[in-house]
């Protein structure tokens, strides 16, 4: 499929457009990129009611909930999260890991850093909105992602994202300014350094209005105009080379 002459490529990232460059010899001029886009009628900032009834559920406390949420916590970086969490010596910030990852592990190498007090596994949920809905912010350090919808959603339920530049929606935001992104996805140092940026309730307001602004950026509609673009470009480009032949 990647032969010359074949059909032409949409990646997700740059950063995928790259890898394909790079590990298959495909002509960078025969892929496109369009990111992931997002829902932004499923994820929206959650009502007052909502989040009360979430944080409940999660037993979220009034401090600050960090969520992270993946299938593979080790991809994504949970062992950063975790090391991250042991070096914010704060009672009042909590962890809550959604997902359907190796819980027994994770909860052990939790309780060796002395942290299980302030994380909570809760597996997986039926509607992740209610995991948004509680947290303050999310954090996904991940190794390698082409483009995480996890974190679209996130911004799009208006929360700052934590992540690495190995992850293809990093693109997308602006460190410092939508998002925090780690140039290294085992850089528990920094993640603890920017998760408690997130205390003061200042910085992290401006930061999740401008990843909800990147959201909207990046919407489905979005995302399918210029899917439909690109196939219209290229059935007209197939048209045009069959009739001059």
């Amino acid at each position: 499929q990647y032969a010359e002459g074949g059909p032409r490529v949409v990646a997700v990232s740059r950063m995928t457009r790259d890898d394909l460059v790079a590990a298959h010899g495909i002509a960078a001029e025969t892929i496109e990129v369009i990111h992931n886009g997002v829902d932004l009628v499923r994820f929206m900032p959650p009502g007052q009611a909502a989040r009360v009834q979430a944080r409940r559920r999660f037993d979220a406390g009034d401090g600050l909930l960090l969520l992270f949420a993946g299938h593979n916590f080790r991809l994504k970086g949970l062992d950063t999260v975790l090391e991250a969490m042991r070096r914010v010596r704060r009672p009042d910030v909590r962890l809550l890991v959604v997902g359907r990852g190796p819980v027994a592990s994770y909860e052990r190498l939790a309780r060796r850093l002395g942290v299980a007090s302030r994380v909570t596994f809760a597996g997986w949920v039926a509607d992740i909105r209610e995991a948004y809905a509680a947290a303050d912010a999310f954090a996904q350090p991940t190794f390698y992602d082409p483009c995480s919808l996890v974190a679209l959603e996130a911004a799009a339920s208006r929360l700052p994202v934590l992540t690495t530049r190995f992850n293809g929606a990093s693109e997308l935001f602006r460190d410092g300014e939508s998002a925090w992104i780690l140039a290294e996805s085992t850089d528990d140092r920094g993640a603890a350094e920017r998760i408690e940026s997130w205390l003061d309730p200042t910085t992290r307001a401006r930061m999740a209005d401008a990843a909800r602004g990147v959201a909207e950026a990046s919407s489905h509609d979005r995302c399918f105009a210029r899917l439909f673009e690109a196939c219209r470009r290229v059935a007209g480009s197939r048209h045009h080379r069959r009739r001059v032949a």
